[in-house]
């Protein structure tokens, strides 16, 4: 019986009391349970019903604790109608302002066969902190549920959240927030080496693959020309070579740092793709002496590979020659 599960009640009490006592009791109870380590400690702030429940007062919940709650709770009836009654009350909050705390309760949703509630709740619950969350449970539902809430919205989402189906998705479909996160989007499609994605986002003009990122405005570092520098070092050689076709890249940035880090990977096809343009070469002899002594050392392990930059065919031995000549320049002076 609920009732008597609820609490220990004396006898003969009229069960519809005996049950608001129970829920009066249980509340504190749970929110004992779920609450951070001393969250509760000023007994002013501790919720003493569902209605002094507030979003405010979320914060006070571990909610990686709701699992092992409803593991250890779902057992007593009493208990998972109070738990049932705060999610009511839960799933009509502004799930934008519960950040990460609203993680813990899609999942309480879902344990408790309630997750409808949250595609029918006021507010879309997809978000960038339950994302994830959703895309664990119900990958294509969580897919068409973020298309309706349109192209820049899903553009941010699966930014924030890597999607290629959905960032391509809104690319084709409008979005104009291509640019976010100062060009964060080419960025990371250029690092990950999301050929597809990167294509996509440079057929909009307002990307620039060139651009400063975010943390070099923060903290005032030249991190222009970041995607070719990182697409190089991972070696997505395709991604370079749709770069070095926009007349905005500057492979040559930081001292050939492209060139630099194909080099210290050892990665001979990236160094011929990279040396096969002018600017690059022409810096070649500004690098730093490792960089240079390890281009020696791959132009010597392959002595007469013009795809290093230099001319074909004669003697092996003039063609390493003439690759050294163009590294083997002692502290030159830069023209300025």
């Amino acid at each position: 019986m609920i009732v008597k599960e609820a609490i220990s009640f004396t006898r003969n009490i009229d069960p519809k009391e005996g049950m608001a006592i129970g829920k009066a009791a249980l509340f504190p109870e749970m929110m004992e349970d779920l609450a951070h380590d001393q969250s509760w400690a000023l007994k002013s702030e501790a919720p003493k019903s569902l209605n002094d429940f507030t979003e405010k007062k979320i914060y006070h919940i571990d909610t990686r604790k709701i699992a092992s709650f409803y593991s250890m709770n779902q057992s007593r009836p009493a208990m998972m109608q109070v738990f049932n009654e705060l999610l009511d009350k839960i799933k009509t909050f502004n799930p934008n302002n519960l950040e990460n705390y609203a993680s813990g309760w899609v999942q309480a949703f879902y344990l408790l066969g309630r997750e409808d509630d949250l595609w029918n709740a006021p507010k879309s619950w997809i978000t960038e902190y339950t994302f994830n969350d959703f895309m664990r449970y119900e990958p294509q539902r969580t897919i068409d549920g973020i298309k309706k809430l349109g192209p820049n919205k899903a553009f941010s989402l699966s930014y924030s959240h890597w999607t290629p189906e959905l960032l391509l998705w809104a690319i084709e479909n409008g979005a104009t927030n291509l640019n976010i996160d100062s060009d964060g989007p080419i960025q990371k499609a250029c690092e990950r080496g999301d050929l597809e994605v990167a294509r996509a986002l440079l057929s909009s003009p307002i990307v620039d693959p060139a651009a400063q990122t975010r943390d070099g405005k923060r903290y005032g570092n030249d991190e222009t020309n970041y995607c070719i520098r990182r697409a190089a070092k991972n070696g997505y050689v395709d991604i370079v070579k749709l770069l070095l076709k926009d007349k905005r890249v500057d492979p040559t940035s930081r001292d050939n740092w492209a060139l630099a880090a194909a080099l210290n990977n050892g990665d001979r096809e990236m160094v011929s793709l990279l040396l096969s343009d002018p600017r690059v070469k022409k810096e070649v002899p500004y690098m730093k002496e490792l960089s240079k002594k390890r281009l020696r050392k791959m132009m010597e392990n392959n002595p007469v590979r013009e795809s290093l930059g230099f001319t074909r065919g004669g003697d092996a031995k003039a063609n390493i020659g003439i690759g050294l000549s163009l590294i083997h320049i002692s502290e030159p002076t830069r023209p300025y």
